[in-house]
C-alpha cells in the first residue's frame, strides 16, 4: 500500500502464529470449598431449628419431702414453643413429672 504524498509504502510481511498456555497449581481451592459448603450448610441448620431456653430447678421440698421440680421452657425464635415438649423433658428426669400448669406465655410447668 502507497501511503499519500509519498511518504512511503505499508507492506504485511507475514503472520507470526503463537499460542499461550498457562498451568496453574491452587492448593487451597478444596479446603475454601469445603468452607463454604459446610457454612451454607451450618446457616441452613440454623435457619431450621427452633432456638429455645429450658430452666429446670430441683429445690427441697419443705418438710424433707420428695424434692420439688421447677421447670420453664422460652422460645428464642417467633415460633411458639413445641407442643408437650417441656412435658417430655420432665418425664425423662427420674421420679419428677410435672404437677401443674401455669398459665404463662412462656409455656410454665411446676
Amino acid at each position: 500500500m502507497t501511503l499519500p504524498d509519498g511518504q512511503g509504502t505499508l507492506t504485511f510481511e507475514s503472520v507470526s502464529r503463537f499460542a499461550n498456555f498457562q498451568i496453574a497449581h491452587d492448593p487451597g481451592k478444596e479446603i475454601s470449598l469445603a468452607a463454604a459448603v459446610a457454612l451454607l450448610l451450618g446457616l441452613t441448620v440454623s435457619l431450621a431449628v427452633r432456638r429455645r431456653r429450658i430452666w429446670i430447678r430441683v429445690a427441697p421440698a419443705p418438710g424433707g419431702g420428695a424434692p420439688m421440680v421447677e421447670a420453664a421452657t422460652y422460645a428464642l425464635t417467633r415460633r411458639g414453643p413445641v407442643p408437650d415438649e417441656l412435658s417430655s423433658v420432665l418425664a425423662a428426669l427420674p421420679g419428677a413429672g410435672p404437677a401443674g400448669t401455669d398459665p404463662s406465655p412462656h409455656d410454665r410447668e411446676d
